[in-house]
């Protein structure tokens, strides 16, 4: 049998990424300008969450599934990114957790 589709999204994910501290410092232009990521069923998790730093123009990221905890959705608050559809559908999120979005203000 072949490796699950997400198996190889994350792997994919992790390998082109994780030289870098942002996707900024990759430097791929395209990459900026990504408006919708899922990740939706891979291993992402909180550690993974800086790697999303150059990704200025997203507006839409589905992280159902995933294993991000309350501590990596505070960070992925942190960052400078415009979200506006945010889908935490089977993670580790609390309520505690979820209130820490109310501050951000493009999220509809």
């Amino acid at each position: 049998m072949g490796e699950d589709v997400s198996d190889l999204a994350y792997d994919h994910f992790r390998e082109r990424y994780e030289p870098y501290s942002t996707v900024s410092d990759f430097g791929a232009a395209e990459l900026r300008e990504l408006t919708q990521l899922s990740l939706t069923g891979t291993e992402f998790n909180d550690d993974d969450v800086p790697q999303l730093a150059g990704l200025v123009s997203l507006r839409k990221l589905d992280l159902s599934g995933t294993k991000i905890t309350d501590k990596g959705l505070q960070a992925l608050g942190q960052l400078d990114i415009p979200l506006e559809v945010l889908i935490l559908a089977e993670t580790r999120i609390t309520d505690a957790g979820l209130i820490r979005l109310a501050f951000l203000e493009t999220l509809t």
